[in-house]
């Protein structure tokens, strides 16, 4: 089995998996409703009273949310007791009660993105109930994939790791150093057949790291791709843990489930569409995938947002001018944190310009990411972005679109992010596409250093020549087109600073010269003069993996090892922190080889 880790986390061994005791499963199957281009089960359809559950007392034997069966088996043992294990539907937001008494309550105190209702899995032992793989009659199963799975833990099983309890022991022990983990493990399966070499791992919680600060226990909604796993026809969930004792797993055996999506499966191996066996492109992947350069809106990257708008509206349909301009949103929306109030439709080649206060700065790395909608990592409205220094002239980030332009993306078709640089709109909401000043350092009339305004401008992706937008290199963007609706076009959100003119991230060069360098998996740091050290790596999805400080560290070098931080290959942001200097830039990580 190899462990595919999605969110930068460490796995364990791949033969670890198969000697945990008594892996604990449960199966997720498709259901037979009419299935479309995308299916996203959320839960909404089951009617709860507030703070409630459903547990399958109904013996009903489980229920149905978009596009898949969740199945449920509970026993009425009589004079109230009863069991059950499988899945139920909560909307309890309790996340502080610890024990058995709220087994139906997910640890981020509600649902998934606004949502009520989740789902709660309790994977019971596998002989407590006979496994049924299978499909139901006329799903058109084969048609869909499994695309992506939102979870985080239940609040009794985080409670129990965090402090123990009477039958569970607490994470990391004492005095944190104790290397526990709690994990889910999901295997597709394909015709009575197991698919265990794509399985994926995702820890619930991990206690490995030698810097104790870095332990975490999931109390956040967390999506893992599912991509990679092609055509299955279930998925089946494991837990395990390093908390075990004679009667098997002393930690709770619950996770919750936030949303699961199941997008169409063309013929396509790569998500675009176009119905080619093209393979993926040579840009980054979606959110969540290695090598990707997403950001969250929640990262410590961001140090300010846009403090001004305003807006040019576009046409529902440039085609068909008469059915006017779009109207949803207001430049209100685009201010402030992304995620938080609301989006602007830019209509056909409609245009936003934001502006700063402080201006954005030129700095290592990434200098600013712009937000979108997004539902998910497929059906994608990209914009050109440009930049000014003055608020009158601009100039355009160089983009590529590899996209095919022999057919038309269809107004809810999708696109490959891997085909596509350099255009706003290439991640799902919450996650913004990051550019990079030093890409237009030396234009003339520009001062990349003080950045002003930038402007977002909807792509009108038609492939008809009349209406068509092109690339930087005469390639004509295909995106999904036309969307004649009031919230036609691209969907602006917001627009998050990473360096800004009067943050501390642009401090400048102190005469006390200190040297940085990232090679042979170490960091190299040289300093001139004695003081504090406060070293920090991120993740381009700006969660810390890496946190040393050194109270009064001698002049000199200092060398700090990569290889023991559990860290993928890919992109990461470091940051130094000393008594005159505040230095960021990108690095890559390739392993250890």
């Amino acid at each position: 089995m190899i462990p595919f880790d999605l969110l930068n986390k460490p796995t364990i061994p791949a033969i670890a998996i198969h000697l945990v005791l008594a892996p604990v499963t449960i199966l997720v199957l498709l259901a037979g409703s009419a299935l479309n281009a995308q299916t996203v089960s959320d839960f909404h359809e089951i009617g709860l009273d507030p703070e409630s559950y459903w547990n399958g007392s109904d013996g009903s034997g489980g229920f149905v949310s978009g596009a898949v069966f969740f199945p449920n088996h509970h026993t009425d043992w009589g004079g109230g007791m009863y069991s059950w294990n499988g899945f139920s539907v909560s909307n309890v937001t309790d996340n502080e009660t610890p024990g058995f008494l709220n087994q139906y309550s997910a640890y981020t105190g509600g649902g998934y993105d606004g949502q009520e209702n989740y789902a709660v899995v309790y994977v019971s032992d596998p002989d407590t109930y006979e496994h049924s793989i299978f499909l139901m009659p006329d799903t058109g199963a084969s048609d869909m994939l499994f695309h992506e799975i939102v979870v985080t833990n239940s609040t009794w099983a985080a409670i129990a790791m965090r402090d123990g309890d009477d039958f569970t022991k607490q994470f990391g022990g004492p005095d944190g150093t104790d290397p526990d983990w709690f994990l889910l493990t999901i295997v597709g399966w394909l015709d009575g057949e197991a698919m265990e070499e794509e399985a994926v791992a995702f820890y619930l919680a991990d206690y490995r790291f030698q810097d104790n600060d870095l332990n975490y226990i999931v109390d956040t909604w967390e999506s893992i791709p599912l991509d990679h796993l092609g055509v299955v026809d279930s998925l089946e969930f494991r837990l395990s843990s390093t908390d075990m004792g004679a009667w098997g797993m002393n930690t709770p055996a619950y996770f919750c489930i936030g949303q699961v999506t199941m997008v169409e499966d063309n013929g396509d191996d790569n998500g675009d569409d176009n119905g080619d066996d093209d393979g993926p492109g040579p840009f980054s992947p979606p959110a969540g995938q290695q090598g990707s350069t997403a950001i969250h809106k929640d990262s410590t990257l961001f140090v300010g947002w846009a403090t001004g708008c305003e807006v040019v509206r576009g046409y529902r349909d440039i085609s068909q001018p008469e059915l006017g301009l779009v109207t949803a949103g207001s430049c209100a929306n685009t201010l402030g944190k992304a995620g938080e109030s609301g989006t602007l439709s830019l209509g056909d080649g409609g245009y936003a310009i934001l502006s700063f206060d402080p201006p954005i700065s030129n700095g290592p790395g990434w200098d600013f990411a712009v937000f979108e909608n997004a539902f998910d990592d497929y059906f994608l409205e990209l914009a050109f972005v440009e930049v000014s220094s003055d608020g009158e002239h601009f100039v355009r980030f160089p983009s590529t679109s590899l996209t095919q332009t022999d057919t038309q993306v269809e107004t809810f078709g999708t696109l490959d992010a891997t085909r596509i640089h350099n255009l706003a709109g290439k991640y799902r909401v919450h996650y913004g596409t990051p550019f990079d000043l030093d890409t237009l350092a030396g234009t003339a009339g520009l001062d990349i250093n003080r950045i002003t305004h930038v402007k977002v401008i909807d792509v009108v992706g038609s492939i008809n020549p009349d209406h068509a937008s092109y690339d930087s290199h005469g390639n004509k963007v295909n995106d999904p087109w036309p969307t004649p609706f009031h919230t036609g076009g691209f969907d602006l959100d917001a627009i998050g600073v990473i360096h800004a003119a009067s943050s501390e991230t642009s401090v400048a060069e102190t005469p006390h010269a200190t040297e940085i360098g990232v090679y042979d998996g170490h960091i190299r740091i040289s300093t001139g003069e004695p003081g504090p050290l406060h070293l920090e790596v991120y993740d381009m999805q700006g969660r810390r993996v890496f946190n040393t400080r050194k109270g009064s560290a001698p002049a000199g070098e200092h060398l700090f090892g990569l290889h023991d931080k559990g860290l993928l290959p890919g992109v990461y942001v470091l940051r130094l922190k000393t008594d005159t200097r505040l230095h960021s830039q990108r690095f890559f990580y390739g392993g250890r080889h």
